[in-house]
């Protein structure tokens, strides 16, 4: 979803450029502003954070104009995640849209997972399963959608052994959109 640059925020919060390389900067003591920019359908896409928490998620909020994007976790479109990892990701489509996720988890199996919930918190998962945890090679997400206009997505990786996590089909990312 975002044109090439990287700006890691406190808490672990990161944007990745494309090459995954990364600037940091000091957080002030007052309220900033942070624009996105959109660009061309195809390469938009977004990184799960690596670490934060369930009420501190990193959001963003889907325009109109955008149908589609991919979710990789921390690791980006060419490396596979971390270690500890325990990030939250809130994507909010406009007012009466609805989002779908789909795609291919592939992670340790039995500990490291992905997990969407309905809505902004991680009281109501949208299936309760833990996605990555039950077979070797990949799970499929098969197509999940949210009743409203917001999806929290959970990603966590244990202290070791990691893989690509979150896939789509042509194995990139975790896709999501606007049925």
């Amino acid at each position: 979803l975002f044109r090439s640059r990287s700006v890691a925020l406190s808490q672990g919060l990161a944007w990745y450029n494309g090459n995954n390389t990364e600037a940091t900067f000091t957080m002030p003591a007052r309220n900033i502003t942070i624009t996105y920019e959109f660009v061309e359908k195809g390469s938009q896409y977004v990184n799960m954070p690596k670490l934060n928490t369930v009420q501190t998620p990193m959001e963003v909020a889907v325009p109109e104009s955008v149908t589609s994007f991919k979710i990789y976790d921390d690791g980006g479109p060419n490396a596979n995640y971390s270690d500890y990892c325990n990030g939250y990701l809130l994507v909010t489509a406009p007012a009466g849209k609805a989002l779908l996720l789909t795609g291919v988890v592939i992670s340790e199996r039995h500990t490291d997972f992905m997990v969407p919930y309905e809505g902004n918190t991680d009281a109501k998962p949208i299936d309760y399963y833990m996605y990555g945890t039950h077979l070797d090679g990949g799970e499929n997400i098969g197509g999940l959608v949210t009743f409203g206009n917001q999806m929290l997505v959970r990603f966590y990786s244990d202290y070791a052994v990691n893989y690509a996590g979150m896939e789509d089909r042509d194995r990139k990312s975790g896709s999501a959109g606007m049925p």
